[in-house]
């Protein structure tokens, strides 16, 4: 949990509104009712308005009656982000297509990599699965079926 910045944008007697820029992992209602037993009282998260989570952006967003009116046309493409953009902070590795065939027959493959963690599987930079590392294997836990 890193907290880069905490800006108190405005207060009263009993409320108080903060910005906060904080890494991923980071419970936003816990740092809520820290601050409060550190000014001596209690305290709690009355609304949470997420501006960012890389690599999505609120400016980015659409209402949800926005999505529904455009529902499966060719417009939703212009909103919706790659899959490979919602996934750039998992490592990506690069597989043959030996190896996403099995994958998507739900197989291990061989490993490169010894720590445990996910990985993104791609085949010609196409995605084909979510992949645990375990044990020298690479076990899939999410398949694709992206063309």
């Amino acid at each position: 949990m890193t907290i880069e910045s905490l800006e108190l944008i405005e207060s009263d007697e009993d409320s108080a509104i903060f910005e906060v820029t904080c890494s991923k992992g980071t419970y936003v209602r816990s740092l809520a009712r820290d601050i409060a037993l550190k000014l001596g009282t209690y305290g709690h998260l009355i609304s949470l308005r997420r501006q960012m989570a890389t690599p999505f952006h609120e400016k980015d967003a659409i209402l949800l009656d926005s999505l529904l009116n455009i529902g499966h046309k060719v417009e939703l493409e212009a909103h919706v982000l790659p899959l490979q953009g919602a996934l750039a902070d998992i490592l990506a590795l690069e597989v043959g297509h030996e190896e996403a065939a099995a994958l998507h027959h739900g197989r291990p493959i061989p490993s490169p990599l010894m720590d445990e963690r996910i990985v993104l599987l791609t085949c010609n930079t196409i995605p084909q699965a979510l992949g645990r590392v375990e044990a020298g294997l690479i076990k899939p836990i999410r398949v694709f079926n992206l063309k």
